[in-house]
């Protein structure tokens, strides 16, 4: 056999040996390493090229493992293109990204940057056992070494794991504290004097009642120690803490410490801004990516599978109902509605609402004419807006919601209903209750209220056929009978039917919302929303 023939078959082979190994040159020095710091505890790993000007991330985020493209800097020259991410040769992924303006591809606000892991937990064990890794950009080929990846991103998947399981739990994580304040919708918190004392006890625990805990909160993990200290400073009945492993314990009164080794604790005096516990006790905050919104959804196979996620998380449906109907048989309303006229205030007070179970129920007022809330401590659906878990209570028409069980909701509240159009004005007040063990709504009707609205005092304004003709387009909305001139730099809001003028407004970028109830503009760089029935 000629002997340039076996330099060529041997070189098939060799040559491609040598430049792969070529490839996947990396010092000693250069691995996998932990991205948590004192300041930053994030659950996380990453490896950079030799330059440091770009990394492979692998991260623990809300919605469990995700594989960042990253870079030392937060930037990579160069505007839109793809990177292809390879593993012993094999292509395994392409990112891809748009043009932006610049002349930087800003890498850390980009969400098709990233691999959700979960979806692909090839690419995960790939990256585990292979010899070296390549991304591909339209510059560069930038090598990214696999040394110390096998034991780093087993730990974060590891630890992921747990903390995605815990967080399905649904653990009340203060322990049955619970506390409505009696201005829960101002959230109105006393501060002290600002004066704090902190002594602090390296490799050492504190024997104390432990008021949240990292151990069983997946809230309270990831933290470093200053963010611990910060929390129990803000934590009502916090006076001491434990620091250990990136988990925090928040405690009471400590009594005596003890030797921990690698842990750091501290007690506080003095007084700042107390965040109390919930309003209501029983099962915290899950987390379930299950429920996320999938590009193919509709609301309702959404609403699917929230409902059965939230399944686990329910007790007994009839003493939900009956704990329920308990609070609120105490409940009574007053109504100052002497004199209604449109774009006035008629204002609903109720008092003596009492839940303490954290159970998903709404107050809801329903307005059957179009009208606007005002006030704090609850929120407002306009009649094409979908209510939490799909109740039926208030749908169709323009409502406020108090969620009784939140943060928000307190004792005593009041809420003003503005109604929007002369004639008789009715607003519902219900009660809704979703029972998530049984998947099914309860609805108590507290009264209705019905009053008569006078029309509003007109306004004289200047509009004419030969003004208006200024305007370039013309948008009709037919759903509330509306039409609106439209200029690049200004738009006129009419009533379609008569022309009578509802809004005259200068901004730009006219939208139309979906629901056809409201008009945007941007005006002095800032958004501008506004009602369509009565410009407001």
């Amino acid at each position: 056999m000629p002997f340039a023939l076996i330099f060529k078959i041997l070189c098939l082979f060799s040559c491609a040996a040598l430049i792969s190994g070529a490839a996947y040159a990396n010092p000693a020095s250069e691995k996998w390493t932990d991205i948590s710091t004192r300041f930053d505890p994030a659950l996380g790993t990453k490896a950079c090229d030799p330059e440091g000007s770009l990394c492979l991330e692998l991260q623990c985020a809300g919605s469990g493992l995700e594989l960042l493209l990253t870079s030392n800097s937060g930037k990579l020259h160069g505007v839109g293109g793809t990177a292809v991410l390879s593993v012993d040769q094999r292509p395994m992924h392409q990112f891809s990204w748009q043009d932006r303006e610049g002349s930087t591809w800003e890498l850390a606000s980009d969400p098709s940057l990233l691999i959700d892991l979960t979806r692909h937990q090839h690419i995960l064990q790939t990256l585990q056992y292979g010899q070296g890794a390549t991304v591909q950009t339209r510059e560069a080929l930038h090598v990214i070494t696999l040394n110390g990846a096998a034991a780093e991103l087993s730990r974060v998947s590891q630890d992921c794991s747990a903390i995605m399981a815990s967080q399905l739990r649904g653990i009340d994580t203060f322990n049955g504290r619970y506390e409505r304040l009696s201005d829960e919708a101002t959230m109105n918190i006393t501060p002290g004097s600002g004066e704090v004392d902190i002594r602090t006890y390296k490799d050492s625990d504190l024997v104390a009642t432990d008021l949240r805990s990292g151990l069983t909160d997946p809230f309270l993990r990831n933290m470093s120690d200053d963010q611990c200290e910060q929390l129990c400073k803000l934590t009502k009945d916090c006076w001491a803490y434990t620091h250990n492993k990136n988990t925090c314990i928040l405690k009471s009164q400590a009594q005596r410490v003890i030797s921990h080794r690698g842990a750091t604790s501290a007690t506080i005096t003095g007084t700042l801004y107390r965040l109390p516990p919930p309003p209501t006790q029983g099962r915290g905050t899950i987390i379930d990516r299950n429920t996320f919104w999938r590009p193919s959804d509709t609301h309702d196979t959404w609403l699917q599978r929230l409902r059965g996620a939230a399944v686990s998380q329910g007790g007994n449906c009839q003493q939900e109902t009956n704990i329920v109907k308990q609070a609120i048989s105490g409940m009574t309303f007053d109504i100052a509605a002497d004199n209604s006229v449109v774009g006035q205030p008629i204002r609903v007070q109720y008092k003596n609402m009492t839940l303490s179970q954290r159970i998903p129920s709404w107050l809801i007022l329903s307005s059957e004419t179009p009208a606007r809330f005002s006030g704090t401590g609850f929120f407002a659906l306009t009649p094409d807006a979908k209510n939490p878990f799909g109740l039926s209570a208030g749908l169709g028409r323009d409502r406020a919601l108090v969620a009784l069980a939140a943060r928000g909701a307190g004792t005593d509240g009041q809420i003003d209903v503005v109604p929007l159009r002369a004639g008789q004005t009715k607003v519902t007040a219900q009660i809704g209750v979703y029972l998530r063990a049984c998947q099914n709504e309860v609805v108590f009707d507290l009264g209705k209220i019905e009053v008569e609205t006078a029309a509003a005092q007109p306004r004289i304004v200047l509009n004419t056929p030969a003004g208006r003709s200024t305007f370039r387009h013309l948008v009709h909305i037919p759903k509330y009978k509306r039409a609106a001139f439209v200029t690049p730099r200004r738009f006129l809001l009419v009533d379609e039917a008569d022309g009578t003028e509802i809004l005259q407004q200068s901004g730009n970028q006219f939208h139309l919302s979906p629901t056809q109830r409201f008009i945007a503009v941007l005006n002095n760089q800032a958004w501008e929303i506004y009602d369509v029935i009565d410009g407001a």
